[in-house]
């Protein structure tokens, strides 16, 4: 399945399968059990998938391993550039999910007695890749101190990013060079 755009082809799969079965001893005495398995294999596909950030924006080798993506880049004032938020690229299986279930009811005169046990065993696995965020809200160009500024959105994001310095960036670690939120 390819992504048309933007977005991001997120496969669903999910299989299962149940039996049960049921005994009637006598009048007062029944049995029933079920077992069953379920598997449910969700991925999340992301367009840019591959990209190495590394060559082409020269950014640190270490994101390429990491985070093969296209950057998720702020821009003070203008629109985002790259995916959306929740659009990594991932694995997850949940499961498979096995249970199995015996119950037995017997009547007594006017007393019902019911036991039985049940049985369930789950396996997840899951592995995703860091979406890397790079920020340039315009706190290096506000003003003579840009730790405090000038004012109110008085720095301009395209600027700071044509001169290359970030307001804060994560792949998994944070880098905040000026303490800004």
């Amino acid at each position: 399945m390819e992504s048309q755009g933007p977005g991001n082809a997120r496969p669903n799969n999910r299989w299962g399968m149940w039996a049960g079965y049921s005994q009637v001893f006598s009048p007062t005495f029944t049995m029933n059990l079920t077992s069953g398995v379920h598997i449910w294999h969700e991925t999340s596909d992301n367009q840019s998938f591959g990209f190495d950030p590394t060559s082409t924006l020269g950014l640190p080798g270490y994101v390429k391993d990491n985070s093969p993506l296209f950057p998720m880049i702020t821009v003070g004032s203008q629109s985002n550039l790259g995916p959306g938020g929740n659009n990594q690229q991932a694995v997850t299986n949940h499961g498979p999910v096995g249970t199995v279930s015996a119950d037995f009811i017997k009547l007594a005169g006017k007393h019902t007695l019911s036991f039985g046990f049940m049985g369930v065993e789950q396996i997840n696995s899951q592995h995703n890749y860091y979406q890397t965020n790079l920020k340039f809200n315009g706190g290096f160009t506000s003003g003579p101190d840009p730790i405090n500024g000038s004012g109110f959105a008085s720095g301009n994001g395209v600027a700071q990013m044509l001169l290359g310095v970030l307001d804060q960036a994560n792949v998994g670690t944070v880098f905040n060079p000026l303490g800004l939120g």
